[in-house]
């Protein structure tokens, strides 16, 4: 089931990346990447696990891929605040009161603000927040390689900041690219590309071009996630 929906959902975003004109967003990638950088800070704050921080993020890409006009430079933090929000409502078992999501926005927002643009969010979304994620391909793997689970954490949170990377390949393969990465950063002498592509089944181009991004995001990491 979570591999047809991983299908699925590669297909509509990549439709409608493709439908997006030139110039449409009116945030940078910049923009997303100091936003993304910010969630990840609040969402350790509110003890939020990685997955709800990844659908949070997704939902911030939805909403900015299917309605552009809707989000400017003024809204696009409360976009953040309020997609993780409904992440957090979404996956967590306990979540923090409306109240605390606005507080960290320092006077931004309101409360209503946050349940209008929550309204705006499950309109989009047509009330279906069942995103593929990384974690739950991933999930599988860790379970025989906890040890890898800190390296797997990093760099899924680094490929979050590349709008491209996240949105362009399948989680399942993201994932399995993800794990290759940890592997080779642990022993480099231990694994080859190869085994992995047969084991996954990932079609070589999509491995060679998701790990070429994926380790270049890594090489500037001091960069981009501090």
């Amino acid at each position: 089931h979570m591999e047809g929906l991983d299908v699925a959902f590669l297909a509509q975003m990549s439709a409608r990346v493709a439908r997006t004109q030139s110039g449409e967003w009116a945030v940078s990638a910049d923009m997303r990447r100091v936003l993304l950088r910010w969630l990840l800070q609040v969402g350790r704050k509110f003890q939020l696990m990685q997955e709800t921080l990844h659908i949070c993020a997704q939902i911030v890409d939805y909403v900015l891929v299917c309605e552009p006009a809707r989000i400017s430079k003024a809204n696009f933090q409360l976009l953040g605040i309020a997609a993780l929000f409904v992440a957090s409502k979404y996956n967590e078992i306990h979540t923090w009161e409306a109240e605390k999501y606005v507080f960290v926005c320092d006077g931004l927002y309101s409360v209503e603000q946050l349940f209008e643009m929550e309204g705006v969010i499950l309109t989009v979304t047509s009330f279906n927040l069942q995103f593929p994620t990384i974690q739950q391909f991933a999930g599988v793997a860790l379970q025989q390689h906890s040890r890898l689970a800190e390296a797997v954490a990093m760099l899924s949170n680094l490929a979050l900041f590349d709008f491209s990377l996240f949105n362009r390949f399948q989680k399942k393969h993201l994932a399995c690219v993800i794990l290759y990465l940890a592997l080779k950063i642990e022993s480099p002498q231990q694994v080859r590309s190869r085994d992995v592509m047969e084991a996954s089944n990932i079609p070589e181009e999509v491995f060679r071009e998701c790990s070429s991004m994926l380790l270049a995001l890594y090489q500037d990491r001091e960069r981009i996630h501090p």
